[in-house]
């Protein structure tokens, strides 16, 4: 969500300068006609975790995961438990391209590192 400064004389007429959206078509109006100094700024606070910590998703689907060096094969029997985690769902309500969204990167990571 973000908040519009507008120069003085220019509304928004539809919708709410304290509440604008990315995917929204908005309509400016102005009492006069905007001179080409004019801005129109928009911007949005930025809220930090308090206690910031990496994502992992493999936590999501109960994988143990170890602070040490995986072998070869622990990366194997890793890639196959997330693709069989992702082949347990449906494919009818999107679940599986979901999952597969999800744990793209991480699959990446895995084959790149599996040697």
């Amino acid at each position: 969500m973000y908040i519009l400064d507008l120069p003085d004389g220019i509304s928004l007429m539809n919708g709410s300068v304290d509440n604008i959206y990315g995917n929204q078509d908005y309509v400016f109006v102005s009492d006069h006609m905007p001179e080409s100094d004019e801005e129109f700024r928009i911007w949005s606070n930025i809220m930090w975790a308090k206690e910031p910590s990496q994502y992992s998703p493999l936590k999501d689907i109960e994988y143990k995961i170890e602070d040490k060096e995986y072998s070869p094969e622990e990366i194997k029997q890793c890639e196959c438990y997330v693709a069989n985690h992702i082949m347990s769902l449906s494919s009818k309500n999107g679940d599986i391209a979901k999952e597969t969204v999800k744990f793209n990167d991480l699959m990446n990571i895995l084959v790149r590192n599996e040697n």
